[in-house]
């Protein structure tokens, strides 16, 4: 049975007002970067020129294995959202006609990185604990890649970047090896902001994307390692388009390198994160600055940009503004980003939640009953990707736009006073306002609600249980100002096929006014956390 996404008298007025801000009217979809199915200019090489370019690469590899090659070696601290990955080993050789070779050794993984003289890539390769290796090699025009999993049979792909784009390979953990080419290529007698054209590859690892950063020397200040304080040129690079990578989805991401003269890095930030990678024992005695400015905890660098997304026009959404606000975002204790919150309720008591933050915007809109009726998610950096569901009854639909051409659609039926509790990191905690408007206060106690969120395989819903216990009247101290707040506990009763909410028993603290304006959220599950910071309405 085919049911027609569920309309609503009234507030469809709403929806249509906040496609049309979101810029919903087309859902074509542009392709970015390099397809995985890359079209070669002419005929593609042959297995006979793949195999020369191996050759060549095994035949610089083996210099590296003569006396005369130059051999630094660091040890490095690797941190993701403040907790420790683990110890890294990286070693740079550098052999007499210039070209480099550069290994790293974290956990079970193992990469490696070939050059030429020219700071051009010519190899990388990869090994994991599972059995799971791979190689690139990179000749002029294209790039072969082989890869295999344990038991698997081998894959090849093979793909054309556009000429002049050089890798910028992530990952999580990130051994960052082709970022030293990046600060190589890097013009000191230019300085200022250079632009790159770079590639990764895709979400799928089918294929790569292309996208441009900008990289700039911003100062040579130093940097405050575990063993004093040293001389360091500081680099900031940015990204100037998005690309539909894993780790660099969208445009403002910045990282923060240090390196000394010679280009060893010394520390690296991702603010998206944050991760961070921290050279140990560094003991270049003419590059210290301070034996005493000794770094226990590392500052987070400023961001050098503002965001570069597009902003919603909050006016073009029918009603009257009832609050307006922005809240700190913070994962496992560090802070991720401040985004924008508002709140517009109808004249026949209809509301829109909206929030607004990192790489898109969602609303969630309900009637005058607290009943949810659309909840939407849009991409603030392609307008064209988005996902929305409509609820109607014991119905739900959901439309999903993005790298396909076609809509995915489905319908689901889920139990009857069921409703949506969305979740997901980063969280905007929209559909969240509904729930607490149906807690009962009168009556205050436990009072039991069955809900449903998305399953972990991203296609169908998973239905669980939830309890609400109100725990009282408190003051609170947040960085928007001192309130007197009610602090409501939701808890999982019941197991879930979800991403972040698999497990009965886990807890989220709300903290809100009378008139519903939320000063904290308290996850506990990462901790992930929510907190005002400035309210203007």
């Amino acid at each position: 049975m085919n049911v027609m996404v569920p309309k609503a008298p009234k507030v469809t007025v709403s929806t249509a007002a906040i496609a049309l801000a979101l810029s919903l009217s087309s859902f074509s979809v542009v392709k970015r970067g390099v397809a995985p199915s890359a079209v070669f200019a002419q005929e593609p090489p042959s297995k006979a020129q793949d195999e020369a370019a191996r050759k060549g690469v095994n035949e610089k590899k083996s210099s590296f294995l003569t006396p005369r090659a130059a051999r630094v070696e660091r040890s490095y601290l690797h941190l993701s959202s403040g907790k420790e990955y683990g110890q890294a080993r990286l070693i740079r050789q550098i052999n007499d006609k210039g070209q480099a070779l550069y290994s790293s050794k974290l956990g079970g993984a193992e990469e490696s990185l070939l050059a030429d003289a020219q700071g051009r890539p010519l190899e990388y390769t990869y090994s994991l604990p599972n059995g799971y290796r791979g190689q690139y090699v990179f000749a002029p025009d294209h790039i072969v890649s082989n890869r295999q999993a344990a038991g698997k049979e081998p894959e090849e792909f093979r793909w054309a970047p556009s000429p002049g784009a050089r890798p910028d390979f992530n990952s999580r953990p990130d051994p960052y090896l082709t970022q030293h080419l990046l600060i190589q290529g890097y013009d000191l007698a230019a300085r200022g902001k250079q632009a790159l054209l770079v590639y990764d590859l895709d979400d799928k690892g089918t294929g790569i994307r292309e996208y441009k950063i900008t990289l700039e020397l911003v100062d040579e200040d130093g940097v405050a390692l575990p063993n004093g304080k040293f001389k360091a040129k500081h680099f900031v690079q940015v990204q100037q388009t998005g690309g539909g990578t894993w780790y660099k989805k969208r445009r403002g991401s910045q990282t923060d390198i240090w390196v000394n003269d010679d280009l060893v890095i010394l520390r690296i930030y991702r603010h998206r994160e944050p991760y961070e990678v921290i050279v140990q024992e560094y003991d270049n005695a003419q590059d210290l600055m301070s034996p005493v400015e000794k770094a226990q905890v590392y500052p987070k660098p400023r961001q050098v940009e503002p965001d570069p997304l597009p902003r919603l026009d909050v006016s073009q959404v029918p009603g009257e503004l009832v609050f307006e606000g922005a809240y700190q975002h913070r994962n496992r204790g560090y802070d991720w980003f401040v985004g924008r919150f508002f709140v517009k309720r109808q004249g026949d008591g209809a509301a829109s939640y909206i929030a607004e933050f990192d790489n898109a915007t969602y609303i969630a809109v309900a009637d005058k009953n607290n009943v949810p009726i659309e909840y939407r998610c849009v991409s603030r950096e392609d307008p064209n990707s988005a996902l929305r569901y409509a609820f109607a009854g014991n119905k739900v639909v959901s439309v999903r736009k993005g790298d396909k051409p076609e809509e995915e659609r489905s319908e689901h039926t889920v139990s009857h006073g069921c409703l949506p509790d969305f979740n997901s990191r980063p969280d905007p905690y929209c559909i969240q306002h509904v729930l607490l408007r149906r807690y009962d206060l009168a009556k205050r106690g436990r009072q039991t609600l069955t809900v449903f969120d998305g399953d972990s395989a991203g296609k169908g819903i998973s239905e669980y249980q939830i309890a609400l216990d109100y725990v009282g009247d408190e003051d609170i101290i947040i960085p928007a100002g001192k309130f007197k707040a009610k602090h409501l506990v939701l808890t999982q009763l019941t197991p879930s096929n979800t991403w972040y909410k698999k497990y009965q028993g886990l807890q989220t603290d709300f903290w809100f006014g009378d008139d519903y304006a939320v000063y904290r959220i308290l996850r506990k599950r990462e901790p992930y956390e929510v907190v005002l910071v400035q309210r203007t309405r």
